[in-house]
């Protein structure tokens, strides 16, 4: 398949656990930020801020609803892992025949609820839910394609296939 150009994002639903569906709502993905440590001293003629194999900082995802739905409240109940699967479908158009097309995208994470708002009541408005989530567990598909998964809890950093952090779970003596 040629490589095409992204132009615009035409739809994606959101589904809580697996099965259901959230209803309307804006996803803010979270930033992949790796923790770092600055190197000093003998032999470096300055400061690096070298990142960490595999380790980022905190993950969240914001998700405002327009209004209030069943799985919404379902989120409350922090003993539960919360599994999101956002199903996206891209438009792209190939630069060489300047034809049109669409390509699925998909982002699942399970997370940690950190905050949810009820939003607001008036009149001929929509409510504006809003939760937010830490993430532990990241996945990024484009295409059908796996292109990135962070497992903090279970030490999986895979980028494009490579597993950066498998050998330190071997180092570690982790079977995952």
């Amino acid at each position: 398949m040629r490589n095409h150009q992204s132009e615009t994002t035409v739809a994606f639903r959101v589904y809580h656990d697996g099965k259901d569906y959230l209803g309307t709502a804006t996803l803010e993905m979270p930033e992949i930020g790796y923790m770092t440590e600055t190197l000093n001293g003998a032999g470096l003629a300055g400061e690096i801020e070298t990142p960490v194999v595999g380790l980022t900082q905190s993950m969240t995802v914001k998700m405002t609803m327009t209004s209030a739905t069943h799985p919404f409240f379902d989120s409350l109940d922090w003993t539960r892992p919360a599994l999101y699967e956002c199903y996206g479908d891209l438009q792209v158009v190939d630069p060489v025949t300047h034809i049109r097309t669409t390509k699925p995208y998909r982002i699942n994470f399970l997370g940690r609820l950190k905050t949810e708002t009820l939003g607001s009541l008036e009149m001929g408005k929509k409510h504006g839910n809003e939760m937010e989530f830490e993430v532990t567990r990241l996945e990024v598909y484009l295409d059908g394609e796996e292109k990135f998964i962070h497992d903090k809890l279970n030490f999986i950093h895979r980028v494009n296939g490579n597993d950066l952090l498998a050998q330190t779970r071997k180092n570690l003596g982790l079977s995952v």
